[in-house]
């Protein structure tokens, strides 16, 4: 007989082991599917950079909180400091720099910043920030902005800072950007005004000492800073009377009220009412983050800016209303409904694992669906595979007795067509099968006996001749 192909031997190891080829099979699939969601849906990165404010600010503080939230879904986040919202706004849009969210104040974007025209700095404004570079995660709480004094007679506009001595923040911070945006449109301006430019603790001590005569700061009420002020005698925190106006000209401001006593109801602090405006922090992302880790950032906002304050009750914070930026799809649904319905019941890393994958996932149980009626053909695949070559061991077998009509291959033929059968006889089929086995086992008794059978040409040229038997 003719030796196998390498084909053919193949094909035979296969045969003979048929679950180590449907493992390869199965395992290569299964890479190529975790490849394919690596590339459709790529899992979130383990670690993030928040841009903040100054070391010991507001912004700094929430950001430490953010930081301890996140290691709780294993996600570390890198604190990156910064002298306030404007230079927080330019990191974001630096496409080489590396920081992923920023606290920023609400208006940076979309009021003129009035340091862009100096020396070595950086212009950011409202034309150069494209639609889809920047998203909101919502509103985290009002930033109030606080308008301290020495004068002796009440101060209630704008404008009677005229000729005065006020600090207005050190560039780069939103304060600076809001305190001249207001002045402005008061008619105070650097040509009238003397504006020093101090941080907040600086301009502080300078109100204190006398050495100014005003300062705008932002900062929320428990701010040592602002206590600070309020109980300093001779100086005096400012109401203003235009503070609606100035919502309706600045829709980024909003009004809010400072109660009687709230800071202090023993020494009566503030002593009356005090209408302030207000601008909000808010959470903004490059909008190309990953969607997971925007969800870790909302998880953590909802739990460290749900509480009250002196400026408004509890539950008002985060919210979804919208400040410079488009708020992103994915905060949208998380205002509606909450966290993701797997991120609830799952840890976090497998939440965002299902959550990448069953846009495979559906596609391939519409496929298997079909399919199971054809399992059972699919698990009798080795078997219908192993009758196959027999089949063709069979034909083999016989065409060589054909084609080499002598005796010794014949007999050759006889005991591997006895052989064949050993093995047939030795092999247990399943039911559905069955029918197929009983046709070989035909298929080999009939080439058997065309082999043997006193007629068969093949026989005939075996047979010694009469004169040599005589």
């Amino acid at each position: 007989m003719r030796p196998l192909t390498w084909q053919e031997r193949a094909g035979d190891w296969l045969l003979r082991h048929p679950w180590i080829a449907i493992a390869f099979i199965v395992a290569l699939l299964c890479a190529a599917f975790v490849l394919l969601a690596q590339v459709l849906r790529p899992a979130p990165p383990r670690a993030f950079t928040l841009a903040t404010g100054a070391r010991g600010g507001a912004y700094f503080t929430y950001g430490e909180r953010y930081l301890a939230a996140a290691e709780r879904y294993g996600i570390r986040v890198r604190l990156q400091p910064s002298s306030g919202s404007a230079e927080n706004l330019r990191s974001l849009l630096d496409p080489t720099g590396d920081v992923d969210a920023a606290f920023l104040q609400g208006g940076i974007a979309t009021v003129r910043n009035p340091d862009e025209d100096k020396p070595g700095t950086q212009s950011v404004g409202p034309t150069e920030v494209l639609p889809d570079q920047l998203v909101s995660l919502g509103a985290l709480y009002y930033e109030p902005l606080w308008i301290f004094h020495r004068d002796k007679q009440t101060l209630s506009r704008l404008d009677q800072l005229n000729g005065r001595r006020v600090a207005t923040g050190i560039p780069g911070s939103g304060t600076r950007v809001v305190a001249l945006d207001l002045l402005a449109q008061s008619g105070i301006t650097a040509d009238n005004t003397h504006f020093v430019e101090l941080s907040t603790t600086e301009a502080a001590q300078a109100l204190i000492a006398g050495r100014i005569d005003a300062l705008f700061m932002i900062a929320g009420e428990d701010s040592p800073v602002v206590r600070n002020l309020l109980r300093s005698p001779g100086l005096s925190l400012m109401s203003l009377d235009q503070a609606l106006g100035f919502t309706r000209r600045r829709p980024y401001l909003s009004t809010v009220t400072l109660p009687q006593g709230v800071i202090d109801f023993n020494q009566n602090i503030p002593p009356h009412d005090v209408n302030m405006l207000a601008t909000t922090a808010n959470l903004v992302v490059r909008a190309d983050m990953h969607p997971a880790l925007m969800y870790v950032l909302l998880d953590a906002a909802a739990s460290i800016h749900k509480g009250s304050s002196a400026f408004n009750e509890a539950g008002a914070f985060p919210s979804p209303r919208r400040q410079d930026f488009a708020l992103a799809p994915q905060a949208e649904r998380f205002y509606q409904t909450g966290k993701p319905f797997l991120q609830r019941y799952l840890p976090f890393w497998m939440a965002t694992f299902i959550d990448r994958i069953w846009v495979l996932l559906l596609p391939l149980l519409a496929l298997l669906l079909p399919l199971a009626s054809v399992l059972p053909r699919v698990i009798g695949l080795p078997g219908r595979l192993r009758i196959q070559r027999w089949y063709r061991m069979l034909g083999r077998i016989e065409r060589d007795a054909r084609d080499e009509p002598d005796a010794d291959t014949v007999r050759r033929c006889l005991e591997a067509i006895d052989a064949l059968e050993r093995r047939i006889n030795s092999t247990r089929f399943p039911a559905d099968l069955l029918k197929d086995a009983y046709a070989l086992r035909v298929a080999v008794d009939l080439v058997r006996e065309r082999l043997a059978a006193p007629d068969s040409k093949v026989i005939e040229a075996l047979r010694p001749s009469s004169a040599a038997t005589g």
